[in-house]
Order: C-alpha cells, then structure tokens, then sequence
C-alpha cells in the first residue's frame, strides 16, 4: 500500500514540507539553541558519573529534567562543583558566541571552512575556548504517487518542481567564549582567507 494525494493536494503537501523546512531551519536548527545543546553536552560529561548517562534503566529513568536543572542551577552557584562553568553558562545565558559561519562564496571555495576556522581557533586560543556545530545534508525530494484529474497516476516530482528539489537544512558555525571573542575576531577578520584557502 502508497500513500498518495490527488492532484488538488498537491500545493498542501508542499506548503507542510516548507513549513517543517522553515521550522527546522530557524528554530530547531537556529545557532543560539545549537550552541545551547553543546553547553548542556559539556554540563553533562561534568556531572554525570563518568561522563555517561546510566544504562541501568531505574538510574536512567530516575535522571529526570528537573533533577539535571536542579543540578545546573547548583553548580552555577558553586565553583567547586563538578561542570560549574558550563552550568553557570547555562544559568546565566552566558552562551558562547557566534564567530564565523562560511558564506555561500566561501563554501564554494572550500566545503570545509567552518572547520578551517575551528581548528585554527582551536590552536590559537585553546579547545575550551572554541565549540562548533554543522551538518551537511543534501537536500532531498519528496516522492509520492499524484492522481490526477484525468484518473491517471504521476509522481509528485514530475508535477510539483518543488517537490523535486526540497532544500535541507544546512549549518555550519564556530563559536567561541566571551572571554575570547573579541581578539578572535580581529585575528580572523586579518587571516580568514588565508585559512579557508585550500
């Protein structure tokens, strides 16, 4: 059995997938939520034991939110605590900021920027200093039978360019700490196209 639409549908199906693609790509994919989940990452591998959550399932289930943001809130508070930079960070929306996200030209002239950028940071400044987050996808089509008015069947991609060529939701940005933002930014802005250069 297939799911499928009659023709009328069609720019429905479209309007959803352009929906959830402008979802993903402003609010579920935005840069200052992205760098959000690498400091609740950094918190984590602090605070929990060993660095992993349990695997035991009565540990895993009894590790709920509000006991992980009770912790936040604690380390915050207390610099001897286990993770209490990220969870000051956390608490206090102290996030790392953006510095570099490749332009279309520069990802023409190297897929890798991004991670040109990161690791020259990461050298000058120190790994602490430096997160980034990216994802490469290649977009994709939605494929589904379309019965038309006439009673035949077309694929979706034969009657909607849209469908044909769905965009995906692309990232690629270097963050660095407060602290070192500003000088990282000076260093940048003299060397990034001696970095990004293949």
């Amino acid at each position: 059995m297939t799911l499928g639409v009659e023709r009328g549908g069609v720019e429905a199906v479209e309007a959803l997938l352009m929906a959830r693609y402008f979802m993903f790509s402003q609010v579920y994919m935005h840069r200052v939520r992205l760098i959000y989940d690498q400091h609740l990452i950094d918190f984590l591998r602090k605070w929990l034991p060993g660095g992993r959550f349990p695997t035991d399932l009565e540990s895993h289930l009894a590790l709920t939110d509000s006991k992980v943001d009770a912790a936040i809130w604690s380390a915050a508070d207390d610099p001897s605590a286990a993770g209490h930079r990220w969870a000051r960070i956390l608490a206090h929306r102290e996030h790392f900021k953006t510095l570099y996200q490749p332009s279309p030209a520069e990802m023409a002239l190297n897929r890798r920027a991004g991670e040109a950028v990161e690791q020259e940071i990461r050298a000058r400044f120190g790994k602490d200093a430096v997160r980034a987050a990216r994802r490469e996808g290649k977009g994709g089509k939605a494929e589904f039978p379309v019965l038309l008015r006439n009673g035949d069947l077309a694929s979706s991609t034969a009657v909607s360019d849209l469908l044909e060529r769905i965009p995906d939701t692309n990232y690629d940005y270097v963050y660095t700490d407060r602290a070192i933002y500003e000088p990282a930014r000076e260093w940048l802005a003299k060397n990034l196209n001696k970095t990004i250069t293949p």
